[in-house]
Formats: structure tokens, C-alpha cells, sequence
């Protein structure tokens, strides 16, 4: 403890700030000489202060000095300055946050700078740790998040509730750990896309490493190659003059997504080729070859082999792709995995919309037995219109899509094997009789009449069922479509 008298003059007040200042505090004068060290400075630097005290900014250069550099900066910018230097002795390292401030006088020149010494050693190191714990934290997250797809066959992004889905994850799981070409086939829209991304989630690289993908099918085959290898200045006639990176390079070591791959030009079949080779590429009109890192997934709903042997696909590149082949099973062979979807997308759309629709059973029960021919795509589609233009919070099987009604009604390779429930029968028995009696009578009020109903009750069941008003017989070919539920 340090005592001093109770009447403190200005020199006291200095003295008392050079013994009890927790930071240090040094003073250099207009003639660059440092006349005032705090010895707190020793502490923090190691630096005993009675070998910087009367020297100019020349002669503690010499010694090695760091502060010298800050009070330098403040004297030729003549504005306050801030910098971490580092102060090594046997023991440690010290990071000492120096901060300069120029002092002038009346008349606007400067006459010293005062300079203040902090300690931050502590602040860095457990900024250091945070940023330790922080990678940590995302680490464990990813792996929570492979946790979560590998053990719950519930998840929004890939549905896996049936035994067929759940074996492609497992799948999916082992594919994850290497960087093997995959080729992913199976009919359009049975979520090829979301299987590749599935590996790039259950890889651990999500929001790290890019996702890219590019559909060969969708882009004419002149800007293809631009996107795919990217281009130089002056590559041709409308090229930017920096230039552009094609997606092998915007990918970096991520995962490159060539979806509709059978749409590949011949042209740049060859090229492609190329990449999976030598891992390597040039941009139009540049002469550097450019490595690629990224790891190449492609999708295609056509049949590859049969594209080869019509001349349509380049064998050798068919094989570099189907290192690895995954085929996704349509909807239909998976009925399963249909109400888990539909909840997805349900709490998809309410989110979307600001819903709160829920489904009746009627409605599940419809599309557990529809087909599905259009997939995964096709029930995210009808789902869709049914959260808009439901009149309820409950959709019922009135609201869903005529064109998904007639499909079903008219499909063969559903078949009259199906065995409907109580309330399916009677709508279809129902639509059938209708169908009879518009055939048996000319107009509305005939067949009304026929049917001991009234004729406004027939004409919602008309729109209902999305059936003509006039010509029936054009819409009832045969016998059976009218003997179909008799």
C-alpha cells in the first residue's frame, strides 16, 4: 500500500499515478525524448522503465524498443493510433494492446504524445479458446445433424420411412466418407437431387463446403460450356471482361451436382470426360489449367446404357460417372414413405403460406392408393394447391385436384384390385350413376328426375366430379366404364 499526504499537488498526483496505475502510462515530449514511464510498465512489458526514460525514438529503436513504433505513427499521422505488439522474455510471451495519442498545443503543434500500455495477453488467449470451443460446437453439431438423418427416417429434407429408402441411406452414410463418382438414376422427379444432397449433409461440410448444381438439360448447349469450365476476358462476343469461373471452380473441394446428365451434349461429353480423367481444365480462351477439387455426382431419368448403344452417350464416359450407381424407386413402390411426406410438406407450405391445414383420412387413404406417376414432385404439387385453395383448415378428398381424380379413376395398371374404403366406393359408385343417367336422359332436369334428386344437387356433383354436361357418350367408351363398380 502506498500512503501519500492528504493534500495532493500536481507532483504528488504524479507520483501517485507512476506507483498505483494498473496500465502503464508512458510520455514522450516534442523532441521525441520519453519523459515520464509508469512502473507498472515493467509488469506488463518486462521492460525495466529506467531503460526507456530521458532516450529519444532513435536511440530505443536501437534497443529494440516496439512502442517506439506506435509513438513514430502517432507523431506523423498527429491522430491516435492503436496496435498489438508482442513482448517475448524467458518466461512467456506478453500481447500488449500500445495505443498513442498526440497532445497539442494552443497553437496547433504537437508537443507529446502520451501513450497507454494494456495487458491483453489474457483477452487473446481466451478469445483463442472461444474460437476452440466455437469449432468444437460446429464439429458437434454436424455430427449431431448425421446423428439425427442417420437414426430418424422422418426428416424434412430426405424421407426414408420405407425399408427400400432406409437401405439407400445406409447407403448414403457410406458414400459420405468417400469421394467416388456416384451416378443416381431413377424416373423424374423421385428426389434424385435431394439423395446427392443428402451426401453432402451426411459428409459434414453443410454451409462450409459449396453445394453446386447445374442442370445439363436446362441451359442451351451454347452457354453450357461457359457455366460448366467458366471463360476468359475476350473469350467471345459479350464476355465479361474479368472474366468467369465455371462451377468447377465455384464448387472449390465441395460437391459438384451434374443433374440430367443423358442431356449432355456430345460436344462436351469429351471435355467432361477430360475433368473425371486428369482432374483438370482450362477456361474458354485461357491457356492455365485449373484444377479441380470438387467431387462429381450426376442424375439422369434416362437409361444410359441404351443411350449408349444408340451412339447418344459416350461409353467411356458412362463408365468414369457409374462408379458408384444409386437408383431411387419410384413413389409407388415406396407407400410408405407417402404420409411422412405429405407432413413435410404440409408444415412446407403452412410455414409458406401461414397456414395451419391439417389433412382428413379420406385424403391420405386416396393418395396411399393413387400412383403417383409424375413421383415425389407430383405430391408436392397437389399438396401445394390443396393448402391454397382449401375453403378450411381441414382438406378434405373434395379438394383434391380433378386431374389427380380422373388419373386415378382411369388408371389400369391401378387396377379394379384396389380395395376402396366405405366412403371412396360410394363416391365412385356415385359418379358412375351419374354418368348413366346423363347417357339415358337429354337434359339436366331428365336425368335429375331419374336419379330422385334435385337438379341443382346434380349440377354440383356434375362439377364435382369434373363431368360434361352434354355428350356423355363421347366420355363412356365401353361397357365396363359404366359396369366398373357394379
Amino acid at each position: 500500500m502506498v500512503k501519500y499526504e492528504q493534500n495532493l499537488d500536481s507532483d504528488t498526483l504524479l507520483k501517485i499515478i507512476q506507483k498505483c496505475a494498473y496500465d502503464a502510462f508512458f510520455i514522450a515530449d516534442g523532441n521525441d525524448t520519453t519523459i515520464f514511464v509508469t512502473d507498472s510498465y515493467e509488469r506488463i512489458t518486462g521492460i525495466d522503465p529506467k531503460l526507456i526514460i530521458n532516450k529519444d525514438f532513435s536511440e530505443l529503436k536501437k534497443l529494440g524498443f516496439l512502442d517506439v513504433t506506435v509513438a513514430e505513427k502517432v507523431k506523423y499521422s498527429q491522430r491516435p493510433m492503436s496496435m498489438i505488439l508482442k513482448y517475448k522474455d524467458s518466461s512467456r510471451t506478453r500481447e500488449v494492446l500500445v495505443t498513442g495519442i498526440p497532445v497539442f498545443s494552443t497553437e496547433g503543434h504537437q508537443i507529446a504524445i502520451v501513450g497507454n500500455v494494456r495487458d491483453v495477453s489474457e483477452l487473446v488467449g481466451l478469445k483463442s479458446k472461444l474460437e476452440v470451443v466455437k469449432d468444437h460446437s460446429e464439429r458437434a453439431k454436424r455430427e449431431l445433424e448425421k446423428l439425427k438423418i442417420i437414426h430418424n427416417g422422418i426428416d424434412d429434407e430426405f424421407v426414408s420411412y420405407s425399408p427400400k429408402m432406409r437401405s439407400l441411406k445406409e447407403l448414403a452414410i457410406r458414400l459420405a466418407k468417400i469421394k467416388s463418382n456416384v451416378l443416381i438414376t431413377g424416373e423424374s422427379g423421385v428426389g434424385k437431387d435431394a439423395y446427392a444432397y443428402l451426401i453432402h449433409r451426411l459428409s459434414g461440410y453443410e454451409g462450409i463446403r459449396p453445394f453446386t448444381k447445374i442442370s445439363c438439360g436446362a441451359i442451351p448447349e451454347q452457354l453450357l460450356e461457359s457455366e460448366l469450365f467458366g471463360y476468359e476476358s475476350g473469350a467471345f462476343t459479350g464476355a465479361r471482361k474479368a472474366g468467369k469461373p465455371g462451377i468447377f471452380e465455384v464448387a472449390e473441394d465441395g460437391i459438384v451436382f451434374l443433374d440430367e446428365i443423358g442431356e449432355l451434349p456430345l460436344s462436351l461429353q469429351a471435355k467432361l470426360l477430360n475433368v473425371l480423367e486428369d482432374r483438370v481444365f482450362r477456361r474458354i480462351g485461357g491457356t492455365d489449367t485449373k484444377e479441380v477439387k470438387a467431387r462429381i455426382i450426376a442424375a439422369t431419368n434416362k437409361d444410359l446404357e441404351k443411350a449408349v448403344s444408340k451412339g447418344e452417350f459416350r461409353k467411356d464416359l458412362f463408365f468414369r460417372l457409374d462408379v458408384i450407381n444409386v437408383e431411387i424407386p419410384p413413389l409407388r413402390e415406396r407407400i410408405e414413405d407417402i404420409v411422412p411426406l405429405m407432413a413435410s410438406f404440409i408444415r412446407k407450405f403452412n410455414k409458406k403460406y401461414d397456414f395451419n391445414r391439417t389433412v382428413d383420412q379420406t385424403v391420405i387413404n386416396f393418395f396411399e392408393r393413387y400412383h403417383w406417376p409424375g413421383n415425389i414432385r407430383e405430391l408436392m404439387n397437389t399438396v401445394e394447391n390443396m393448402i391454397v385453395l382449401s375453403q378450411g383448415d381441414t382438406m378434405t378428398i373434395d379438394e383434391v385436384p380433378d386431374k389427380i381424380k380422373s388419373r386415378h379413376s382411369g388408371d389400369k395398371e391401378f387396377g379394379d384390385n384396389v380395395k376402396l374404403d366405405l366412403r371412396g366406393f360410394v363416391e365412385k359408385a356415385e359418379r358412375m350413376r351419374i354418368i348413366t343417367a346423363l347417357k339415358n336422359n337429354i337434359t339436366l332436369r331428365e336425368a335429375a328426375e331419374e336419379l330422385n334428386i334435385d337438379p341443382s344437387t346434380l349440377t354440383r356433383k356434375i362439377q364435382k366430379y369434373n363431368l360434361p354436361r352434354r355428350n356423355i357418350r363421347k366420355h363412356v367408351h365401353t361397357e365396363d366404364d359404366l359396369n366398373l363398380v357394379l
